[in-house]
């Protein structure tokens, strides 16, 4: 519900594009899919506004309901206050819509993401190590075509790495496990896991020169600069702090006042045992954000550690 001000809606059906373009109507790739939303200014030349399926203005009073699997965008036109809910989506119910629409459609990229995200979710539910190996590559295989649809997409590149590590994990569990039990250990671990993460931060590391490319959606600074915060982050969660270090480089190469990047680039040169390079960080991190109380802490921390 709007409050205040208007908001833009672009809504498409299960199986169905959020956008066509050049007069295409197929709904099972979403190869000639703009997203609205990707850049305002490509879109109004593409005439995306006027190929969605539906789309419509919400003002101040409207109320909009979606049915679950509803693909969607939002624009805010100018100053907007709105209220939203989501209705609770059990992994079961998604993985069986999801389902349901890849009937349909096998290449729509919103049920694969669906169904991956589904049965990563009764991964960590399931009961034994067998069944849990094998969701997550259920996951991986939905999640990396996906992936395949649009590659600058980040929240699945990310979602895709995160899950393929899991699976990795998952099988040297299982080769643990069997190594103590006096059985031969199953085959192999994937150590590729961050291929899909280096693939689509390679497109937006375009955007800083590093790599000329046709590919790349143009992005603000500061939403760039998020970016490549999301891509460090990744690798932080999976304890790889070397290669955190240069996606959070790239974000302060485009947001240098970015206090997040700086703290977790920090935080990463800390457990390198780069007490120097994350003491520097912290610091610059202070000036700019100096109410945050785990700025001095951290630094006083470093400092002891550093002395003994």
């Amino acid at each position: 519900r709007v409050v205040h001000g208007a908001k833009r809606w672009f809504v498409a059906p299960p199986g169905e594009l959020l956008v066509r373009l050049g007069g295409s109507s197929s709904s099972s790739s979403g190869h000639n899919e703009h997203h609205p939303l990707a850049s305002s200014r490509l879109a109004y030349e593409a005439g995306a506004y006027d190929a969605a399926p539906c789309s419509f203005a919400q003002f101040a009073g409207d109320v909009v309901y979606l049915p679950a699997g509803w693909k969607h965008a939002t624009l805010n036109i100018g100053e907007t206050v709105a209220l939203g809910e989501q209705r609770a989506f059990a992994a079961t119910e998604r993985l069986r819509h999801s389902l349901d629409v890849l009937d349909r459609s096998p290449r729509d990229a919103e049920a694969l993401h669906g169904a991956g995200v589904a049965e990563a979710h009764l991964a960590f539910e399931a009961g034994s190590r067998r069944e849990r190996r094998d969701r997550l590559r259920r996951a991986a295989a939905y999640l990396r075509r996906a992936y395949q649809d649009d590659p600058r997409h980040v929240e699945r590149a990310i979602l895709l790495g995160e899950i393929l590590a899991a699976a990795s994990q998952a099988v040297k569990d299982d080769d643990d496990s069997e190594e103590a039990d006096g059985a031969s250990p199953e085959v192999v671990v994937d150590a590729s896991a961050w291929a899909p993460v280096e693939a689509c931060r390679a497109l937006y590391g375009a955007v800083l020169g590093q790599n000329a490319t046709t590919t790349t959606v143009p992005l603000r600074p500061v939403a760039l600069a998020a970016v490549h915060l999301k891509f460090g982050r990744f690798y932080l969660g999976l304890g790889l702090w070397r290669r955190a270090v240069d996606p959070l480089a790239d974000a302060l190469a485009v947001r240098p006042d970015y206090a997040a990047a700086l703290k977790d680039r920090a935080f990463a040169h800390a457990r390198l045992g780069e007490a120097d390079a994350a003491l520097r960080d912290l610091r610059r991190a202070l000036a700019l954000d100096p109410d945050d109380p785990a700025i001095p802490a951290t630094i006083a921390d470093l400092l002891s550690s550093s002395s003994t």
